[in-house]
């Protein structure tokens, strides 16, 4: 019985001494109450970064909000650029800051198109 109370006493002290010289991680102490998720992950590109890439290859003009996406493990902003012919979605790796994709679509115009009758 009082080989049980050495050890527990032993095995406190060493649990007390590891947490006393235990390193914080980098950036200081980590909750475990709160888990990162998608969109407060840290990324080395922000949304504005995104937008600013996506601008510089198919100039014109935002439309909608930049929103971070996680494809297949991936973390992309989704930029949608009004060009003077073309609403492009442009994929900016949040990363890399490289675009990962670019799809074209036409935007139809009211009053263009045939009257229904």
């Amino acid at each position: 019985m009082k080989s049980l109370r050495i050890l527990s006493a032993l095995a406190l002290s060493l649990t007390v001494a590891a947490a006393l010289y235990a390193v914080p991680p980098k950036g200081g102490p980590v909750s475990v109450k709160k888990p990162l998720t998608a969109s407060k992950r840290a990324h080395k590109y922000t949304a504005k970064q995104a937008q600013a890439i996506a601008l510089k290859k198919y100039p014109g003009k935002v439309v909608g909000k930049v929103a971070l996406a996680n494809q297949g493990g991936k973390y992309e902003y989704v930029v949608y650029v009004q060009t003077k012919k073309q609403l492009m979605c442009v994929d900016v790796n949040a990363d890399t800051g490289k675009i990962d994709s670019a799809t074209k679509g036409t935007v139809k115009k009211p009053g263009k198109g045939k009257a229904a009758g």
